[in-house]
């Protein structure tokens, strides 16, 4: 069972439309493993950090990695920022199907001459009146009864709008997977060191027994020099290890947007996650909580 969160995750990734992974092969010395990856610039590779580094190890759980993933992955908070965008542009569109109201109000400082005019004035009459303020204000209100061109932008806006709300949940089902199968990837990568160890300690025993071996004149010295040749294949083997498994903690932190310099400590068990017993059931929760069922079986836990 502990297989099956990434299979539903790739599942649901998969029915949302989001873009589809590529297998990428990285062959150390030693066996060879093959990764999933997206493309090197996608912002699901990576996390806005967040926090202060502590000098303790931060320990890490698959629900922990996802959640804080849920939170702080670049390509959710992308996804996110697109539908306010989209809100934005929906009042743009709805402003031609709305009233115009325009205003204005001014105030001047006047003289009049009066004969300019042709009033007739009697002598000793001056002919300048003021000076005197004239004050204007006025409002003016316009809407267009008919306009077919502005209702259809109305309704493509809104329906950018729905496409945006659904990118997010692929998005947050494809950080789902991305950062569970991150999270798997660097417990592979501790149990390739785990491995590459016990192999280094059994070589070491075989070069130390060839050694004791030769010396009791038992056998031959190109045995010696093969056992040694071995010992130090599997230390580069180990070194490669070691180097493989920090590089898959570093993407870990990076895709959960841990701040830089925060070492972290995995914990190898991962939670069963059960198949839905239904479609009616897998769109109950996904519509209540809002996030895939997986993410939702892991809290669960």
């Amino acid at each position: 069972m502990t297989r099956v969160l990434p299979a539903a995750a790739l599942l649901l990734a998969t029915a949302a439309g989001v873009p589809a992974v590529s297998a990428q092969t990285v062959v150390p010395p030693g066996p060879s493993r093959t990764a999933t990856s997206l493309q090197p610039r996608s912002p699901f590779l990576g996390g806005v950090p967040a926090g202060t580094a502590t000098a303790e190890p931060l320990p890490l759980t698959l629900w922990t990695a996802i959640s804080r993933a849920l939170e702080h992955n670049l390509g959710i908070l992308n996804a996110e920022e697109s539908v306010e965008r989209q809100h934005g542009a929906h009042w743009t569109a709805l402003a031609d199907l709305l009233p115009n109201v325009n205003g204005r109000v001014s105030e001047t400082r006047q003289k009049i001459n009066l004969a300019a005019f042709g009033f007739p004035l009697p002598p000793g009459v001056p002919s300048l009146v003021g000076p005197f303020n004239v004050f204007d204000a006025r409002v003016s209100v316009s809407q267009a009864v008919i306009d077919p061109r502005a209702r259809s932008a109305n309704r493509a806006q809104d329906h950018r709008v729905a496409a945006a709300a659904l990118s997010v949940k692929g998005a947050r089902d494809l950080v789902v997977l991305v950062s569970g199968n991150t999270y798997l990837e660097a417990l592979a990568a501790a149990a390739r060191v785990e491995s590459a160890e016990a192999q280094l300690q059994t070589a070491q025993a075989i070069f130390d027994q060839a050694t004791r071996l030769k010396e009791s004149g038992i056998v031959a010295g190109i045995d010696v020099l093969r056992a040694e040749v071995q010992l130090g294949t599997q230390r580069v083997r180990l070194t490669a290890a070691r180097n493989e498994f920090e590089k898959s903690k570093l993407q870990l932190a990076r895709v959960i947007g841990l701040p830089a310099g925060q070492q972290v400590t995995l914990s190898p068990e991962i939670p069963d996650v059960p198949f839905p017993r239904s479609e009616e059931h897998t769109s109950e929760l996904q519509s209540r909580f809002g996030i895939s069922y997986a993410v939702f079986c892991l809290k669960k836990k």
